[in-house]
């Protein structure tokens, strides 16, 4: 079934319940997306009054009037945590999806699963197959902060300890925000970021709607760097269920001998620790330790807090127009094709 507005409240408690389960099934960010002019759509499955699965559908724009059904970390499902998410209450929900996806005229179905490597053998049965490419990392660092923030501190790696202390030192403040004009200040830092390290950004307006709903809504906020009330640095955080999530960072040239990008994670993750979340979600990094890896750099920054990698199966794909969907895979090997011989 289609959930509505009525059932947000039972929505979010489900997907909240469900340890693997993250913001990007929540209602609230079926909102944000629909604030962008996307269509959306919230599946849900029930069983005696109850939900066992849901699933957010956002509907993406491909050229030549095509589209494709995109269900980011989802479905959501009764025991996926356990990698064993209930059978009937996936077969059912993959139908509601797939039925949503056609009325939307859609070339193709792409979920992403919080599930772990391994997990991708559960769709198998329902004609899925590895996407064509991947939006969510198949990698991500998660720190556990049911430990005493002593012990966070002992499993950091010296440096990043010692870069915490010299910030400090170094009189770097960090304050918390959601404000408009601090939105811009983070704008600001992120065209010299996107610039300085080669980045794609979103445009600015996805961040301005993104800090103004999800804000608003108490699960994001900003934690701003500064020194002598100058914006050195700005991370955006999630707070979610049992998790907060690290979205968007950007910094400046100046000052960066404070080192206030260490600043801002500790402050990020005590504030995770004070409400009483159980994981600080670092979000992307390489797989392996190869230094030659594009994320080498990020993998080291954010592994020296102590946060540990763990592994999605990634993403999947069900064909829906099968000609169309050939020729979009085949215009994107084209493409990496291109890039490779540049």
């Amino acid at each position: 079934m289609v959930l509505t507005e009525s059932d947000s409240a039972a929505l979010d408690r489900f997907v909240q319940s469900e340890l693997d389960s993250s913001l990007l099934q929540s209602w609230s960010w079926g909102a944000f997306q629909e604030s962008l002019g996307r269509t959306t759509a919230h599946i849900g499955v029930e069983k005696n009054g109850l939900l066992v699965g849901s699933a957010l559908l956002i509907k993406h724009d491909l050229p030549l009037g095509q589209s494709y059904a995109y269900c980011p970390r989802g479905p959501v499902l009764r025991g996926q945590h356990l990698g064993r998410p209930d059978p009937a209450a996936l077969k059912e929900c993959l139908s509601e999806i797939k039925q949503q996806a056609r009325a939307w005229g859609a070339m193709f179905v792409r979920i992403d699963p919080p599930l772990p490597p391994g997990g991708q053998d559960h769709f198998l049965e329902f004609s899925y197959r590895e996407a064509a490419n991947q939006i969510q990392p198949r990698v991500t660092a998660l720190l556990d902060l049911k430990q005493p923030r002593e012990q966070i501190l002992a499993n950091m790696k010296p440096k990043t300890r010692y870069n915490i202390r010299l910030s400090l030192k170094k009189n770097v403040t960090v304050r918390q925000s959601i404000d408009r004009a601090d939105v811009e200040r983070f704008l600001a830092l992120n065209r010299l970021t996107t610039q300085r390290d080669g980045f794609v950004a979103h445009e600015d307006r996805y961040y301005q709607t993104q800090v103004q709903e999800l804000g608003r809504a108490g699960l994001l906020k900003m934690f701003i760097a500064e020194y002598e009330a100058q914006p050195l640095a700005v991370i955006v955080v999630a707070f979610h269920g049992q998790a907060a999530t690290y979205l968007h960072g950007a910094s400046g040239d100046a000052e960066r001998n404070r080192m206030p990008t260490f600043a801002l994670q500790w402050e990020a993750i005590k504030e995770a620790q004070r409400l009483g979340l159980s994981w600080f979600d670092m979000h992307g990094v390489a797989a392996t330790d190869d230094q030659d890896h594009i994320w080498a750099g990020i993998t080291r920054f954010k592994l020296g807090f102590g946060a540990r990698r763990h592994s999605f199966m990634g993403a999947l794909d069900l064909p829906l127009k099968k000609t169309w969907y050939a020729l979009y895979r085949a215009r994107l090997r084209m493409r990496k094709d291109e890039g490779r011989n540049e």
